[in-house]
């Protein structure tokens, strides 16, 4: 998921494209769970999730934590692999 919002961001600066990757779609294709997402959500990660949130925001908002949290490590694997330029 965090390769397509990389991609989505490409997509952004060499077509002008504005839309957004609709991560929940993706999340439930693989059947990623709520549950599991609570999992690898760390401590400090869960003080980003908003209190009152419903099962759907709670999973919309750690999708999104989890995904940004993963895109700079993913961003350098492939810059090392196939190269910046």
């Amino acid at each position: 998921m965090a390769l397509r919002c990389i991609y989505a961001d490409f997509l952004h600066l060499a077509i002008d494209d504005q839309g957004e990757p609709w991560l929940q779609d993706d999340a439930e294709a693989l059947e990623i769970k709520a549950f599991q997402l609570g999992f690898l959500l760390s401590e400090k990660d869960k003080e980003w999730v908003e209190d009152e949130a419903d099962e759907f925001e709670f999973y919309h908002q750690a999708l999104q934590i989890l995904t940004e949290r993963e895109r700079p490590r993913l961003f350098e694997t492939l810059c090392q692999e196939f190269g910046s330029g």
